[in-house]
């Protein structure tokens, strides 16, 4: 039987629900939202209809997760003073956009286990296991973590879409839902644009090829353990790009595949593209910047320029339906 939670905590809780709540809404207003210790006598906000948050609380969840020292080390590195509270300086780091987040290789997909983490192996008698060769302690496989580095969440926002970037997106709902919002958005103008109609079925725009390969990146990793699953979900999307008359069609594709599987062997990458892309010669050329790139974060960052590169797309499509309208008549 689940343990029953007593009135008092479920008071507490709904407390603590409708200051958040309260914040956030004036927030939304425009209103000035405080950011407080847990020490701060609450009854002064209250008393001056103060509106305020206590990242405090998240502070300590995400110390309690081990996560406070790399934090703090980023919020220093930001320019902050290590004097300043340890709580503090994670939230400052947090709301610069750095996150710990557990190392994988981005080539099998699996996280990296730090050696020197988890407790002493014992074994059925209760004694610490000796390794033979180095003469220390072997350490419980199922203890072991991956080892902690640290993200920045804008710069995954700024990478430009491509499988990098899905590599590094934490929220692959919320990516995928964007390719689809964007893809249906897309339809329209592109509909007019290729048949002077508002609905053309023998057709669509390439933003729903995009969404398939990443349908198909996502499976990949969902069945990195089963390869029989990961071949039958490849194929199936395969026969969807194929009826569905997505731009570029089944190539487009697997042309999306050939840069995943191959985006760590960036050589191997531009040569199978290109010949891939045989077809459309011009668009190799691209390789050349594409190999150029360093991963990391250029001149254009945020959240307005991430949907100005989205929406430019189907309004620069539109411009020139109209502009042919206009003047061609067509």
């Amino acid at each position: 039987m689940a343990k029953q939670v007593s009135p008092g905590v479920l008071a507490l809780r709904k407390v603590v629900d409708d200051v958040y709540a309260d914040a956030r809404e004036a927030k939304k207003q425009g209103k000035l939202v405080g950011w407080s210790s847990s020490k701060f006598p609450c009854e002064l906000a209250e008393a001056f209809d103060l509106n305020v948050m206590y990242p405090e609380n998240q502070a300590a969840g995400i110390a309690a997760q081990r996560d406070g020292e790399i934090m703090c080390q980023a919020a220093e590195d930001l320019g902050f003073d290590n004097d300043i509270c340890g709580y503090a300086r994670i939230s400052l780091a947090y709301a610069a956009g750095k996150r710990a987040s557990r190392k994988f290789d981005p080539e099998t997909l699996e996280f990296i286990i730090d050696p020197n983490s988890g407790k002493p192996l014992k074994d059925e008698n209760g004694k610490v296991v000796i390794d033979p060769e180095t003469g220390k302690p072997k350490k419980d496989p199922k203890t072991q973590v991956p080892y902690t580095v640290l993200d920045d969440i804008h710069e995954i926002e700024a990478l430009p879409e491509t499988t990098e970037k899905v590599l590094h997106t934490h929220d692959r709902f919320k990516y995928g839902r964007n390719l689809l919002i964007f893809a249906c958005i897309s339809e329209i103008p592109w509909n007019f644009a290729q048949n002077g109609t508002l609905l053309f079925a023998d057709k669509q725009n390439v933003f729903f090829t995009l969404f398939l390969g990443y349908l198909a990146f996502c499976l990949i990793d969902r069945f990195k353990e089963n390869p029989t699953m990961q071949l039958v979900s490849m194929l199936a999307l395969l026969a969807v790009s194929y009826f569905l008359k997505a731009d570029y069609g089944y190539k487009g594709y697997v042309f999306l595949l050939i840069m995943f599987w191959l985006h760590q062997y960036k050589p191997a990458q531009a040569l199978i593209g290109s010949c891939w892309l045989i077809y459309e010669w011009k668009a190799c050329f691209a390789f050349i910047s594409l190999n150029m790139y360093n991963g990391r974060r250029g001149f254009i960052r945020g959240k307005w320029a991430k949907y100005f590169f989205y929406a430019f797309y189907p309004v620069h499509i539109a411009i020139l339906v109209i502009i042919r309208k206009k003047w061609f008549g067509i």
